[in-house]
């Protein structure tokens, strides 16, 4: 993932890392987010202080990360509520 206008983690650092990533032969992707900065944040002043994602973009990016996950036969761990701890079984596995 990676957001248009981030100037944390510039795009084409992303880019870069996944293209070394697949030289290695290492599946990956990089989804582009415009219009938005670090973490997906709608404040593009200030991209390190309190984060604003935006949620629409958010909620995709997080769609896309399970339907990655599960490509690779990886079953991604439900978010815990706020407020309660993880069990010590909540770990991603692998069918």
């Amino acid at each position: 993932m990676r957001a248009g206008a981030d100037t944390r983690t510039p795009p084409a650092h992303a880019q870069a890392f996944c293209d070394k990533l697949r030289a290695a032969r290492v599946d990956c992707m990089v989804d582009a987010f415009a219009g938005v900065g670090h973490l997906l944040t709608r404040d593009l002043k200030d991209q390190e202080g309190d984060i604003d994602p935006d949620p629409d973009m958010l909620a995709d990016s997080q769609r896309h990360q399970r339907e990655f996950l599960l490509s690779h036969q990886f079953a991604p761990v439900p978010p815990t509520p706020k407020g309660t701890r993880p069990s010590q079984n909540s770990k991603a596995t692998r069918p």
